[in-house]
């Protein structure tokens, strides 16, 4: 038997590690669900549509948050409800790490990724109001495709994943361009 329902997140990513955080304030601004977060200086917006939610991360004792420096406890997640025709739903994840004082992007970008990664200034852009840097990734077996964003801000990173099927990603560019274009700095004490 064949079963045509729509694959859950954890079902389309079960490989894809998942960090983020509840101690973040959620509110409805208009059309749109904000996180926001003064103790890690970030606030991002999804659409309405999406479900935005999030865990302790402290609670789980993740390898890769292990490896890839402290996790601080809050993030953001949302998912967007399944487009008609698309394969799976779109995913982005806002992840806050520890960055070296005074560390900068490319120190910050090089330290997330693979020994062999080549930094290539032609993929800095801003992000809100930092300098930013844009990687996609693209996975052959799987056919998702991942974008990444990283900024650092004091003494925090931040890593905006996005995780789509490539046939997909016109179906909800709109609304990813429009939370990607959300993400801003908040100032911290």
């Amino acid at each position: 038997m064949i079963n045509n329902r729509p694959k859950s997140m954890c079902q389309q990513f079960p490989y894809l590690i998942i960090l983020f955080g509840v101690a973040s304030n959620a509110r409805i601004r208009g059309s749109d669900t904000t996180i926001a977060n003064n103790e890690l200086g970030f606030q991002v917006a999804f659409s309405k549509s999406w479900t935005v939610d999030g865990e302790d991360i402290e609670k789980r004792r993740d390898i890769t948050a292990q490896q890839s420096g402290r996790t601080y406890g809050t993030a953001a997640r949302g998912t967007s409800p399944l487009a008609v025709g698309a394969e799976g739903s779109a995913l982005i994840i806002v992840r806050v790490l520890d960055a070296k004082k005074g560390a900068g992007l490319k120190d910050f970008v090089v330290r997330q990724n693979l020994q062999n990664f080549k930094y290539d200034e032609k993929n800095e852009l801003k992000l809100g109001d930092i300098l930013a840097f844009r990687e996609i990734v693209e996975d052959s077996l799987t056919k998702l495709q991942y974008t990444y964003y990283y900024g650092v801000s004091g003494n925090h990173g931040y890593i905006m994943t996005i995780a789509i099927y490539k046939s997909d990603y016109s179906k909800y560019a709109k609304e990813i361009d429009k939370t990607v274009a959300s993400f801003k700095i908040l100032l911290t004490e």
